[in-house]
């Protein structure tokens, strides 16, 4: 069962008739929870980061690998917690989530900082990254979580057996989660993995959203987040995935903000990262005699002494793959997003126009593909 391109490609190949028997086979499994101990047994390929030395295994982001048969059974049980998520988590969080884009919350960032323009008020963001995020979720925060939103106890005892283990001295009974890390001299022995959701598991996605809609709602009951004119509502936090945007009119309320969400990870085991201006980051401007500045004089710390470096003039913050400005940036805010889409476009035609061997029909096909598949997952709400 380790190898799970092998059984992958047994399973579709066996018959309907073999499939219905091995389905209801891991129906037993999951009935009498008795699971093979090989499930438990993960293996890590540590993937390059983009712009990153390839040296530093530090900054390689590790996949896990798993039993095909757990990834069924995952896949499975995933509804009860996609409808958990569904109607408990609310429009805050737009990772993983049917018919929603990374691009919805930058547009919504730069539409907020042109109603600030025209009202002449203060702009203020923050920008929040929490560091090895799947890897550092506790376990018993994870099913708190998962119980305050409404995961069946028996679905999630499934999950949390495939990563805890389950108890008894039986030498059957599965044991808990080990990961060996694949190099080019073999695989590593054996380490426990005491926390975690797992990247590259199935369910993590979805669940993940539980935790993270918990930070959400401290930050929400705390801090009043900007006011969207001719309506009551305030946006005060965006989430995209583990990725969060903080939005407030002054800095004291952003402050807070911050505070919220350095207590809510330090209960919850996370952290904060800080990694120059590339991490966790806030921004603020304000008007004067029309013209938009920068806020100086204020430094965003935390209670353990952090500060959060500050975002000023021309400095951006690449966020959810968008450059974002401090302000309104007299309107050419998107300049910078609009070019990233003619430079990807332009590459992907002239790649298709090289490729040799094509009828008209099908070099045709191919770049519309390539021009809607860019488009539609860089930034075509902002083109819109």
């Amino acid at each position: 069962a380790s190898d799970v391109y092998k059984r992958q490609y047994m399973v579709r190949v066996m018959g309907e008739r073999m499939q219905k028997r091995y389905w209801r086979i891991l129906r037993g499994m999951v009935k009498a929870q008795r699971y093979p101990t090989g499930w438990n047994e993960w293996i890590a390929m540590l993937l390059m980061k983009p712009g990153e030395d390839p040296k530093n295994l530090e900054r390689r982001r590790d996949i896990w690998l798993q039993c095909h048969s757990l990834k069924c059974i995952t896949r499975m049980i995933l509804p009860a917690y996609e409808g958990a998520t569904d109607r408990n988590v609310g429009v805050m969080q737009a990772g993983w989530t049917r018919d929603r884009c990374a691009p919805e919350w930058t547009l919504t960032a730069r539409l907020l900082g042109e109603q600030q323009m025209r009202a002449r008020k203060m702009c203020c963001r923050g920008y929040v990254d929490l560091g090895c995020y799947f890897m550092s979720v506790v376990h018993a925060v994870q099913k708190e979580a998962e119980r305050w939103h409404g995961v069946p106890l028996e679905v999630s005892a499934i999950v949390h057996a495939f990563r805890e283990g389950q108890e008894g001295e039986d030498d059957k009974a599965l044991k808990g989660l080990t990961g060996r890390y694949e190099t080019a001299y073999g695989l590593t022995d054996p380490v426990e993995i005491m926390k975690g959701l797992g990247q590259g598991d199935l369910a993590s996605p979805t669940r993940s959203k539980a935790l993270l809609a918990l930070i959400a709602g401290v930050v929400d009951r705390a801090c009043a987040g900007a006011k969207v004119e001719g309506r009551s509502e305030r946006v005060g936090t965006l989430f995209f995935a583990d990725d969060g945007m903080l939005l407030a009119e002054d800095v004291q309320t952003l402050q807070r903000a911050f505070e919220a969400v350095w207590i809510a990870t330090k209960i919850a085991g996370l952290k904060m990262q800080i990694k120059k201006k590339k991490k966790t980051a806030w921004s603020a401007t304000y008007w004067e005699g029309g013209i938009e500045k920068d806020v100086s004089g204020w430094t965003m710390t935390m209670p353990d002494g952090m500060v959060i470096p500050q975002l000023t003039g021309e400095e951006t913050y690449t966020y959810l793959g968008s450059e974002m400005h401090t302000g309104w940036m007299q309107g050419h805010s998107q300049e910078m997003v609009r070019a990233k889409v003619v430079r990807k476009c332009s590459l992907a035609l002239r790649m298709i126009g090289y490729l040799a061997y094509l009828t008209e029909e099908q070099m045709g096909r191919a770049m519309a593909l390539a021009l809607a598949g860019t488009i539609g997952s860089v930034s075509y709400t902002h083109l819109r």
